[in-house]
């Protein structure tokens, strides 16, 4: 299993018919993440870069997740390898018995 970097470029006007397809999107992601396949997800401030890091075997299987995105007819990706993708783990803080 390998970490991928999927950069997507959204669409500059964002038509009526993209924004309805935004809580489609969220739902997909969300179930996405549930089971283990996208890592991480975000959002640039100005709406106009999507990053994604996800695990997979391939980038032909990294192209087939993200061709099932609500919003795939409207973007633009370039998918990279990674060598590694470091996150801090979130835990439960140290318990003192002082």
């Amino acid at each position: 299993m390998f970490d991928y970097m999927v950069e997507i470029e959204l669409p500059i006007d964002m038509g009526e018919e993209f924004v309805s397809k935004i809580p489609h999107q969220r739902v997909a992601v969300d179930r996405l993440v549930q089971l283990g396949k996208i890592r991480a997800y975000s959002l640039a401030l100005d709406r106009r870069k999507l990053w994604i890091v996800a695990s997979a075997e391939s980038e032909e299987q990294i192209a087939d997740l993200i061709s099932q995105f609500p919003i795939y007819d409207y973007i633009q990706f370039d998918i990279f390898k990674l060598n590694f993708h470091n996150v801090a783990k979130i835990g439960f803080p140290q318990v003192s018995l002082n």
